[in-house]
């Protein structure tokens, strides 16, 4: 397959070259390539601004999050994943210094630590939730039994009074 691309070469209109690049059809290994894994087909057409990989079917730009190209995007085959699959493979952000990968390595290592910590909390948070219903649920008996004994204790204190009246004749309320 030939594609023609259109390339500027100033900022007059009449300065263009038709760049012309034959795409080869081959897969080969991506071992040659220093900052990747796995298997990838050079070969890929641009139509409409959407990129399409050998299977023709529309890639999906995706991020890789590996530890050698963490946040590069890439684009692979539309079918990864089905036995259709061409395993077409083409980075699209340049790679990163060394500094940068290892920064946001680090970085991506310290959110993943953080969320598993809300995670914990998170847990932590709904057992003390079933606590404090248990809680709750105890306070109202324990306020239901006070209000019983201290209507108890209204009833016998009248009782008695009534029985002091009765012994000694004069009334202590």
């Amino acid at each position: 397959m030939v594609l023609f691309t259109l390339i500027s070469l100033g900022e007059k209109p009449a300065m263009f070259i038709y760049l012309v690049v034959t795409v080869v059809g081959t897969r080969h290994s991506m071992a040659n390539s220093a900052s990747s894994g796995g298997t990838m087909s050079s070969s890929s057409r641009l139509l409409d601004g959407n990129k399409f990989c050998t299977c023709g079917v529309n890639c999906k730009l995706q991020t890789s999050w590996t530890e050698k190209n963490p946040g590069r995007r890439f684009f692979g085959c539309g079918n990864y994943g089905s036995v259709e699959a061409c395993n077409f493979f083409s980075w699209y952000d340049p790679p990163t210094s060394e500094r940068a990968t290892k920064i946001l390595w680090s970085i991506m290592q310290k959110n993943e630590k953080l969320k598993q910590q809300i995670e914990g909390q998170k847990r932590e948070i709904c057992a003390l939730q079933v606590q404090l219903q248990e809680m709750s649920a105890q306070v109202l008996e324990l306020t239901v039994m006070k209000d019983s004994y201290k209507s108890r204790c209204t009833k016998f204190r009248c009782v008695i009074g009534i029985i002091l009246c009765v012994l000694f004749g004069k009334c202590f309320f």
